[in-house]
This record gives C-alpha cells, structure tokens and sequence, in this order.
C-alpha cells in the first residue's frame, strides 16, 4: 500500500532522531519560558543584583515549566501557588547555607515532601521537583544573599509569570481552548499523513485528550463563553471519530492516499479556524476524494463473483465517508449557534489532601522516592558543608552533583536508569555548548540573552525528547549562573564532571536504597487495568441503554485509570532487567502500551455516551464480544499463557453501521449514536492489538 508518509518528509525529524517522544513541539511553552527568563535576568543585571536576579530567574524558570489542564484559572492558581513555596524554599536555603547539620537535615524535609507530591495525584502534585532544585541552587549560592532577599527575589520570579502570562493571554501557556482544540485537529493531521503509525495515534491521542479534559474543566464563564465551548467540544468528538476512521483507513489494502492527503488538508484548515475563525473550510476537495475513492471501490466489488468477497471489496468505502462526515460535522461544530453533541460532563476538582496522605504511606512508592531524595539531597549538602574544596571543588561544584541526583531519580528503578543514561549524554553536549558560548560572549548580558534563547529552546522541545530537553538544560543553568558570578569556559568542564559524579549516584540509590523494583507484579497490574477497563465498556453501554447519565460512570472509568496508574507506576520507562527476562524485543513494554491504549480508547468512549441514547443494532452483542475477549485476555496475562483463537472482531459493528446509514439515507441521521459507534469502533482496535501484544508477550522465549 502506499502511504501517505510516502508523499514528504514529517516535520521535526532532526528533534525526533534519539529516543523519540511521543509529544509535539510546544510553542507556547516556549513563550512563557522567553516571558519568565527575560525579566527577572534583564531587571537584576540593571539593578546591579545579578545574584537576586539569578535566583528570580530560576524561580521562574520551575514556576514556567508547571503545565496543568485546565484554562486561565487553573494556571494562574499554579503560578500563585508557586510564589510562597519559592519564597519560603529560598528563604530556608538561605538560612541553613554553609552549615551541615542544618543544611542536610532542611534537605531531608524538603526532598521527602517532594518526593510525596510527585507521587501523589493531588492538584499539588505540580510543584514536583522544583522546590527541593531550587533550595539546592540558593543553598549553594555564592555570595550568600541575606534571608528576606533571597525570599523576596523567589517570590518575585514565581509572580512574574503569572504576571507576564496574563499580559499576553492570546499567547499564555494557559492558551484559550480553542487552541488545545487546534492543536487535535493538527495531530489528526498528521495521523492522516502516516495513519499506520502507532506514534501519531498516541499524538492525537493525546492531543484530543488533553483538548477534552481543558474542556470539561473550564466550566465556568459567560453565556458566550459556554457557547463557544459547547461548540469546541463538538468539534473535538469530531475530531475523535475522524481519528478512528483515519485508523480504520490506514489498515486498509486499497491507495487511500487521495483520501488522506484532502483529510489532511481538511483538518489543518480546521486546525487554523479553530483559533482565529476566519475563513470556513471548503470540504468541496474532500468529497470530491471520498466520491472517487467509493465509486472505485464499488468497481472493485462489481467484478467480484462471490458477494462476500464484494462486501469486503467495498468495507473501505465505509470508513471514508464516516472520515468525510466526521471532518464536515467538525467544521460545522466551529460556526452553528447550537451543535449537536453529548452533555460536556460535569467538571469534579481532584482533591487536594487525601491523595497525599496515600502518598504519605509507607506502602507508597511516593514515600520511598522522597526518602531516595531527601536522604541523597540531605547527605550531599551535609558532606558539602563538612567537606569544603577537596573533592571536586565540592564548595562550587557540589549543587550541581546534588541537582543531577535530584534530576535523575524517579520513583521507579526502570525510569532512574533511563533518566540517568539520558542525562549523562545530553549533559555531555550542554556542557561543550556552554563552553563554547561563555568563551564567545563573556559579558554578562550577552550570557543573559543566549540563557533566555536558550531557555526558550528547551521549553519548546521539551516534550518531544528529553535527552535534547537535557542537552539544552545544562547550559542553560549554566548560562544563568554566569549573569550573577562569571566564569570561564572550562567551568563547563568541571561541571560535566560534577554532573557524572551525579548520576553516578543517583544509579546507586536508585538501586540499593529502597529499589521499587516490581516489574514481576506488572503482568498481574495490566491484567487488573484490562479487567477494569472491561468493567468500564460494559458500564458505559449500560448508561446508554437505560439514559443514563455519563457523570455515572466516572466511578469505573476512574478505577479503570487508577489501574492503569498502578502499572505504570511499576514500571515508568520499564527496566532493564524486566525487558530481558522476556526476551530482546520487549515485548512486556508492547503489552503496557496496548493496555493503556485501550483504556485510553474506553475514556473516550464514555465521554461520548449520549444522555438518552438508542442501542444500536448490533452494538450489544459486540460489546458482549468484547468483554469476553478482555476477560480472557486478562487471565492469559496473570498465567502466562496466549489467548485462546477468537475470530476477528472489526466486523462486529457491521449491523450497526447498516443500520446507521438507513437512518441517514432516510433523511433521519443520528449523530449521537454515530458517537456512541465509533467509540465502540476505536475500543475494538484496541482490543485487538491488545489481544496481539497478549500472544507476543506470552510467546516470547525466556532468556537463556
């Protein structure tokens, strides 16, 4: 078959070449990065405060990478939250500096609540990392600047984001829905250009995703705001079943590619009106595509002697024109008054104080991974404090080592050692590059700019590869560092060095000091996530058939996802270790994947569930089927063994779809049901390639 990837080169191949991410370049992270960077930095150097603003600037910096769902009031209640947690870190790093006992027990407390937040899922949990990186640098910090300086300079860097993001809304990183939404159209763009790749799947995924979940949390607003966002989410769930359809194409034998090259199109102009509402689309060029491509395939099947065969000549007509349908009802979303489309459903906060005292437990991978931190970033400060000059210019260097470990320990072994190969080789270019630009520059405001560029840089890869996030991070903090005390471009040699020692020792507590090594639980873990994700399927038909309402299946939708939480919670970058004992292709991390891609799907689907729905023909016996493949699925995966023969599931929905294109040739189309459909579609994929990745994964010879 030939595909659309076929016709030209993806954009941003060069970001993507070592250890590619599954996320796009992010524009507006990168403006809020330029917006944070350039004012604390510019206004310390002018003041003659290069030490302050430094410290501003680095408040700012973490302030500026806390990205949460949601709309203005989501992020700007972020930011706030981040100006007394900066001010209070600064001012206790300030007041325990150049001692040891104070300093390495101030570092236990902080690394250990650090270490609670990450794990948790509570609205905390974005703060993270960053205060415990931020009282590393200003402890370390010479000279030391006095207590309420250092606090106020935080402070100031954490409100400057706020600040300077909302005075440049239309460009924020809180960007108005209607961009999130863009940006989904965009990734069912570019799922049209290579429709069999899994990494453009998992994009739209996760751009429609996040589209949804801005959606439902910016609930509230005027009465043209909420028709704007019933219009958004519309569009959206258009942009889901365009997403399935495009699936369904590019798992087809026949040259779709006229087809998808006008989809593509189609979308990217939607992308476009979904922000600044200019011009409407012409799906003229479109139909004209899925008009040649059907009439070709009903030439096919009238050649064929045996009807069955003619059926299956014309089945890809069918995801077509559900592509076609999808793509217009989208565009039409955007511009009428009232769209048609499901209830948004109700928006619930997630709670603030109970998640982290889960995470609090000792139970809690949480908890281990703060006692990992503090104790690393405690120790460290205290043998600074105690050691002075001897190994490694500790006095200078010492921060740095510390904020490696910190870097490069995550709550799961697997994750630790992929973060620290990582970092080890994306600090071994930052650190030729900032050598290279301190030498160049040498005057503090040039060192300045290229920090904000820099910096800029970083933000705007960070979720397509972190090696390269990394590789730019190095010189970045270093750069930083040289606008309040320069220095000589062979600090980034000594700084290299220090960032070895780092990681060095953040592999050794990772692995000896309260490993979280479960990767033997984590078939038992998918198999609970595949078994919730079948109790899920079952409750979301269940609520379509009685009128339910979709606020009803938030309870197993969310043990769905909490099952999958637990799985990845286990394995997050998947160890070494537990590759090998499968076999070389890992194929475990095939199963993980699968499983969370169905859950996605499920998501999606109850989402979509009409109030008061019709059961379509068809749909009950394929959800039984469905269910029934996920139940065994889930115990192959408990015993180790392959799943049992089943046929083929994409047909299941065949009653469904006739039945949906009767209403609409009779002038009575369902668009609601049509929803319900297509998510049933998209779960059956999954099921499938689930079901697949169940049979590599029991299959696969053990090592000898």
């Amino acid at each position: 078959m030939t595909t659309a990837a076929a016709r030209g080169t993806p954009g941003w191949v060069a970001l993507r070449l070592a250890a590619p991410g599954t996320g796009r370049p992010n524009p507006r992270g990168a403006t809020r990065m330029l917006l944070a960077l350039i004012g604390p930095l510019m206004v310390g150097l002018a003041i003659g405060e290069p030490v302050l603003g430094m410290i501003a600037a680095l408040a700012a910096f973490f302030t500026a990478l806390i990205e949460p769902v949601g709309g203005y009031r989501t992020h700007v209640t972020a930011y706030l939250l981040m100006v007394p947690v900066n001010a209070a870190i600064a001012a206790l790093a300030s007041a325990v500096a150049g001692t040891v006992w104070q300093a390495g027990l101030a570092g236990l407390a902080v690394g250990v609540a650090s270490g609670i937040l990450i794990g948790s899922t509570s609205r905390l949990a974005v703060v993270g990392p960053f205060p415990l990186v931020l009282f590393i640098v200003v402890q370390g910090t010479a000279p030391q600047p006095a207590i309420w300086a250092a606090a106020a300079a935080a402070a100031t860097g954490a409100m400057w984001v706020a600040l300077a993001s909302l005075a440049a809304m239309p460009f924020a990183p809180f960007a108005p829905a209607q961009v999130h939404v863009a940006e989904g159209w965009k990734a069912v763009a570019l799922l049209a250009r290579e429709p069999g790749s899994e990494r453009r799947h998992a994009m739209a995924l996760s751009a429609l995703e996040t589209a949804r979940a801005t959606l439902v949390a910016i609930h509230r607003g005027s009465p043209r705001w909420q028709r704007r966002r019933r219009q958004l989410w519309a569009s959206t769930l258009q942009a889901e079943g365009a997403m399935v359809a495009i699936i369904g194409l590019g798992s087809s034998d026949t040259p779709v590619d006229d087809v998808l090259v006008e989809a593509d199109r189609y979308a990217t102009a939607l992308a476009r009106y979904s922000v600044w509402r200019r011009t409407i689309p012409d799906p003229s060029a479109l139909r004209a595509a899925v008009a040649a491509f059907a009439a070709e395939m009903e030439r096919r099947a009238a050649l064929c002697a045996d009807p069955r065969e003619a059926a299956v000549a014309l089945a890809p007509s069918r995801p077509a024109r559900r592509l076609l349908q999808r793509l217009e009802r989208g565009g039409d979303a955007l511009h009428d008054a009232h769209p048609e489309a499901p209830p948004i459903p109700e928006h619930i906060p997630r709670p603030i104080l109970a998640p982290i005292r889960a995470s609090a437990r000792w139970s809690s991978p949480g908890l281990r991974h703060g006692l990992r931190l503090g104790i690393g970033a405690g120790g460290l400060m205290a043998i600074i404090g105690a050691g002075g000059g001897d190994f490694l210019d500790l006095t200078t260097h010492g921060p740095w080592v510390t904020i490696t470990l910190v870097d490069v320990l995550a709550p799961a072994l697997g994750a630790s050692i992929q973060r620290t190969t990582q970092r080890a080789l994306g600090t071994a270019a930052g650190a030729i590059l900032a050598a290279a630009l301190i030498w160049l520059l040498g005057d503090p405001w040039l060192v300045a700019w290229a920090a904000i560029a820099l910096g800029a840089t970083a933000a705007f890869i960070r979720y397509v590869n972190y090696a390269w996030f990394m590789a730019l991070f190095t010189p970045l903090v270093l750069l930083i560092a040289s606008t309040a005390a320069p220095m000589g471009p062979g600090i980034a040699g000594q700084r290299f060095v220090a960032t070895l020692v780092g990681c060095g020792l953040g592999f050794v507590l990772a692995t000896l000091l309260l490993p979280t090594r479960e990767a033997s639980r984590l078939p038992a873990a998918l198999a609970d996530a595949v078994d919730a994700t079948a109790d899920g399927i079952t409750a979301g038909l269940d609520a379509a058939r009685s009128g339910g309402s979709t606020i009803d299946l938030a309870t197993t939708q969310g043990d769905a996802m909490r099952a999958a939480d637990a799985a990845l919670e286990i394995v997050d970058g998947v160890t070494m270790a537990s590759l090998a004992r499968r076999g070389p292709d890992a194929p475990l991390a095939d199963l993980q994947a699968s499983t969370v891609a169905l859950i996605e799907r499920m998501a999606v689907m109850g989402t979509r569930m009409p109030e008061r729905a019709r059961v379509v023909p068809g749909t009950i016996d394929a959800v039984t089927t469905v269910v029934t493949v996920l139940r065994d699925v889930a115990g192959c995966i408990r015993d180790c063994r392959p799943p049992a023969d089943a046929p083929a599931l994409d047909h299941l929905l065949d009653p469904a779809w006739t039945d949906l294109g009767e209403a609409e040739r009779a002038g009575r189309p369902d668009p609601v049901a049509e929803g319900l459909v297509d998510g049933l579609a998209g779960i059956i994929d999954a099921t499938e390639r689930l079901r697949a990745a169940a049979a590599r994964w029991a299959g696969a010879p053990a090592p000898s």
